[in-house]
Order: structure tokens, then C-alpha cells, then sequence
């Protein structure tokens, strides 16, 4: 998992988008004590809880409370800031409804078909329709749960001390697309308004429904610019939960992951109490809860990306095979499009499906090292109805479905059989 020192670059952009305004929350700075390691050069002093730990025959180290920088996001408060990410929501709202009555406008009138701008036209009503689905779930109809569940990723984050940072090959895939995503995603905003801008003759902008006297240099600026707003909206919000998911799925399976660790160890060394097991079983409580909170708030998320993985790279896939001959620059585009929708969703959710057999496995260790405690048959058996109280629970995509194992391959075979059955077709 990212130390804070390695989510540095997501923390700024963070702070920005607050104070532009871009989503409607406010990012404060804030200090809180955490332990820090043992210092190696001091002996001979007691640890904090000298009571969750064995007196007998150790030297015991120092540890020293340490006061770390971090955020910590709330709900927007200001009148005039609220009313502000309100028009900018109207404003991409009816971006939405207007492209996708062009779109009609296209495919119904032979006059306004082009084959040139389709694709882009398809792709930009996708995005569209996905990313302000975003936007809803995550700001107007569960704020709260998006609010807390990214404080309490942050609050997580390891402390990283001087001289031991990783370097980048050091970072497995998902923490290595964590700490750069804020990067990836806006430096993606000069490509998209580029291609906008290379041809006004495109259906989907505002500047299309101009009567022609008024078509000029200059209009055509004017109206790029709240295109260019809807643009960074979408890459605000894209980076919002693509940083939120990849986090997530990282602090879980390694809490979980760490917890285990500590129970193999100190179970090996019969220094596993049934204090132990009640304080492990209040972490498995607290990440069942967790999860379930992020599954409320985060599946239709989950599933609309799935949606728009299958569609943009289909539609990327075709028009890139079938037009970079004619037009290289659509070519290039559209395949860049279906490589990184291909490619994706597998990378941010590969560590989704481990979830639940760590969870599992956490449990059948709990439930073994409790058995050897027979003097205390009575808060043994309380840890094992605990444990047996939490339920097996998983990432879900939509309210039908449960992120498995399977869930990658059976993806990219789907997006592979529909884009050869498309391309035989036409």
C-alpha cells in the first residue's frame, strides 16, 4: 500500500480540485499522533500497551508519538460555492442531453451523417452519460458514504520515514497506477481538447448549432470553452474514483493481508490470547463494514465502468481497423482508446476478487488458534460465533453480481468475440 509520502502527488491535486471547486467538497490540513517505528539505538524502555505484549526474557524499545501532516475532506459548506458546482452540474447535464439529440440528429438525417466524426461522437455520448452517473452517485445521492470511505484511505496510509521510500519498480501494478493516476488522467485533457478543437466542423459541439453569420474564429473559442469545462469535469471525477477504488482495494487486501501475518506469528509462538483474537475480530467487524458501505455507494460505479470498458473498446477496436487508412489521426485515436479500455478494468480491479478469500482465510485462522485456548472455553466460543456472525462479502458490480476470479478473462473474451463478429459483419 502507498505511504502518504508516495501519495503526495494525489493529496495535491486533491487540495486543488477543492479549491477550484470541481467537486463539492473542502479539503483542510490536519495533524494526528501516530506511533512510530523503534528507534534501534534505544533500549530499556517500555512500549505503549506493555500489557498486549510478553515481559519475559525481551529487551523492549522505545517508540515516540509523531505528529503527521494529512487531509481530511468534507461536503462543501459555502452558499455561493455550492450554487457554483451546481451550475457546473446543470451545465454538464445539458452537454449530455444536448450531444445525444445531435447524435439522433446524425444517424436520423442523412445530411448530418458523418462517418469520420462517429466515432468520436459515440465515444464522447459514453463518457458522458457514464461519468455524470459518476458524479450522481458519488455527490448527490451518497455524498457521505464517498466522504467518509476516501478520510478513512487516507487516515490508513503507512507512514513513510526519511531515506525509505520505494522506488517505482519497487511498486507492484496497482500501486505504481495509484500514485501516478492523478498524472495519467489530467495530462489526457491536451489530446481530448486537441482533437475537439482540430475540427469545428464536429456535430457534437455547441459551435455546430450556430447559424452560420455567426461562425467565426473567435465564437468557435468562446464556445470550446464550456466544453473544455465538461472535460475537466470528466477527468476530475474519473480520477476521484479510480484513485478512490485503487486505494481501496489496497488498504483492504493488505490490512487483511498484515492481520494474518501477525495471528501466523504470534500464534506460532503461543503468544495469541483470546484478548488478541477479540481485537482481530473487531479489524475483520470493521472491514466486513467497510466493504459493504463501499459496495452501497460504489457497485452501480463498478458496473457502468464495466459498461463503458465493453463499449469503448469495441467501437475503439473497429474504427481503428477499419479507418487508420484513411484517417490516421481517428486511427490513432481509437486505438489508443481501445487499449487503454481493454486494458483498464482488469488492472484497477485485479486485486478485487483476493478480498474475499483473504477475508476467508483471516476467519479459518482465528477459528483454529481459538481452539487451543480450552481454559478459556467460554470467550473462545464468543470469538467463534463473532467470526461466524461475519458474512463472506466481496466487491459487487451492480446489486447482481460479485467481483470473481473469472471476472477478467470472461471480459476481455467478450470484448474480443463482439469486435471479430463486428468486423465480419461490416
Amino acid at each position: 500500500m502507498l505511504t502518504k509520502l508516495e501519495n503526495r502527488f494525489n493529496i495535491i491535486f486533491i487540495k486543488l480540485i477543492g479549491a477550484c471547486n470541481l467537486l463539492p467538497i473542502q479539503v483542510r490540513d490536519t495533524e494526528e499522533e501516530t506511533i512510530s517505528t523503534p528507534s534501534p539505538n534505544i533500549t530499556n524502555c517500555e512500549p505503549p500497551n506493555p500489557e498486549d505484549s510478553p515481559t519475559d526474557n525481551i529487551t523492549t524499545k522505545k517508540f515516540r508519538k509523531v505528529a503527521q501532516k494529512s487531509i481530511q475532506i468534507t461536503l462543501q459548506t459555502s452558499k455561493w460555492r455550492i450554487w457554483m458546482w451546481k451550475l457546473f452540474f446543470g451545465t454538464y447535464i445539458l452537454q449530455g442531453i444536448y450531444i445525444n439529440a445531435r447524435l439522433a440528429q446524425s444517424i436520423l438525417f442523412e445530411k448530418k451523417w458523418n462517418i469520420n466524426h462517429l466515432a468520436v461522437h459515440l465515444l464522447w455520448v459514453l463518457y458522458a452519460f457514464v461519468l455524470q452517473s459518476w458524479s450522481y452517485f458519488s455527490f448527490v445521492k451518497w455524498p457521505q458514504y464517498s466522504v467518509g470511505i476516501f478520510n478513512e484511505l487516507i487516515r490508513k496510509l503507512p507512514v513513510e520515514r526519511v531515506g525509505q521510500g520505494r522506488k517505482w519498480f519497487q511498486l507492484n501494478k496497482q500501486e505504481l497506477m495509484a500514485k501516478y493516476i492523478g498524472l495519467n488522467t489530467y495530462s489526457a485533457i491536451i489530446p481530448m481538447m486537441t482533437l475537439l478543437a482540430w475540427d469545428d466542423t464536429r456535430i457534437q459541439l455547441f459551435y455546430s448549432a450556430l447559424p452560420p453569420e455567426w461562425k467565426s474564429r473567435t465564437t468557435f473559442l468562446v464556445c470550446l470553452v464550456p466544453e473544455g469545462v465538461c472535460v475537466i469535469h470528466f477527468f476530475t471525477i474519473a480520477f476521484f474514483i479510480f484513485s478512490l477504488h485503487l486505494m481501496f482495494f489496497e488498504m483492504v487486501n493488505g490490512e487483511l493481508k498484515s492481520v494474518g501475518a501477525a495471528v501466523t506469528s504470534r500464534s506460532s509462538k503461543n503468544e495469541f490470547t483470546i484478548r488478541d483474537a477479540l481485537m482481530t475480530c473487531k479489524t475483520v467487524r470493521e472491514m466486513q463494514l467497510l466493504i459493504q458501505l463501499f459496495n452501497q455507494s460504489n457497485c452501480f460505479i463498478i458496473f457502468t465502468y464495466k459498461i463503458m470498458g465493453i463499449v469503448a473498446s469495441i467501437i475503439g477496436g473497429f474504427f481503428a481497423i477499419r479507418y487508420t487508412y484513411s484517417d490516421p489521426l481517428l486511427g490513432v485515436v481509437c486505438m489508443v482508446i481501445a487499449l487503454d479500455s481493454v486494458s483498464f478494468f482488469p488492472l484497477t480491479y485485479e486485486r478485487a476478487f483476493l478480498i474475499p478469500d483473504h477475508m476467508r482465510r483471516l476467519k479459518d485462522q482465528l477459528r483454529i488458534v481459538t481452539q487451543k485456548h480450552t481454559s478459556q472455553a467460554l470467550r473462545a466460543l464468543e470469538v467463534a460465533k463473532i467470526i461466524h456472525s461475519v458474512p463472506k462479502v466481496g466487491v459487487k458490480i451492480g446489486n447482481f453480481h460479485t467481483m470473481k476470479r473469472e471476472t477478467t478473462p470472461v471480459f476481455i473474451h467478450y470484448i474480443v468475440y463482439q469486435l471479430a463478429s463486428l468486423l465480419v459483419a461490416f
